[in-house]
């Protein structure tokens, strides 16, 4: 769960204003508050229930990463009323060819949303479709964060990475969030054993990604440990689809992509 923002605490405030100000209100026109507030439930279920389901599709290229995303998402947007759908770049390319529920999905889903790192290949897949694509940073998570950030200075990390995953970004978020200069964290991917071997040979600690975990973890030695690099939305990520969401009722008309 993410930590709340100065924003997210500005607008608990003023809500919590609205709020006493309401019941003050409806105390001086000599409702009794709880009955008011039941009253205030009902008619608010009752809108949330006539407002129709917006479908949002979520796309990236490994399993794991569709997983985090997605279950970061839906407890986010919990408030609205919204249906979230994981999909696999390759089940698009699979639903050009055939039909498949994926692409039954994508047809009716109200925003896409996809990393910027798979960004231009999401746009150019559903421009036919006319559907607006919201991008998405490729942020770690604040366990991963917190892990990187912590170790001591003195330990000198790698990092491990699957084939599909952007090694580049990653390795860059990895020596921000360590201070230090790009290049100074080398990395191998998973599948090339020898540059493994190297890697392994020449560093203290293994950053590696849930992408490639089940590889890596069969490498190590008992007294071995590593760090779990976990990905998700940022804050202004989420921000930024709660902003859609909460000022774009679910549209008649056509989509235009962000």
């Amino acid at each position: 769960m993410r930590e709340p923002s100065t924003h997210d605490a500005r607008e608990q405030l003023r809500l919590t204003k609205f709020v006493d100000e309401t019941l003050n209100s409806a105390a001086q026109h000599s409702f009794d508050p709880m009955i008011f507030a039941r009253n205030l439930m009902h008619r608010a279920t009752a809108i949330e229930q006539r407002a129709p389901t917006r479908k949002l599709a979520f796309v990236e290229c490994d399993s794991s990463y569709v997983d985090d995303y997605v279950g970061e998402l839906e407890k986010e947007l919990s408030e609205f009323n919204v249906e979230i759908r994981g999909m696999l770049t390759g089940s698009l390319e699979e639903s050009s060819r055939v039909n498949t529920g994926d692409a039954e999905y994508l047809e009716h889903a109200d925003y896409v949303l996809t990393t910027f790192y798979h960004a231009g290949f999401v746009k150019d897949f559903v421009a036919a479709l006319n559907k607006r694509v919201i991008v998405l940073s490729l942020s770690l998570n604040k366990e991963a964060l917190y892990e990187i950030v912590s170790l001591d200075r003195n330990r000198r990390v790698g990092a491990i990475l699957s084939p599909t995953d952007p090694a580049p970004t990653i390795v860059k978020n990895l020596e921000y969030y360590r201070d230090l200069p790009a290049g100074s964290i080398p990395y191998a991917i998973v599948t090339d054993s020898a540059a493994v071997k190297r890697l392994r040979a020449k560093t203290d600690c293994i950053a590696y990604t849930i992408a490639c975990h089940d590889q890596v973890i069969s490498s190590f030695t008992k007294d071995e440990a590593g760090i779990l690099l976990r990905f998700g939305p940022s804050e202004d990520d989420i921000r930024k689809v709660q902003a859609v969401l909460g000022s774009s009722p679910r549209a008649n008309g056509p989509h235009h992509r962000l």
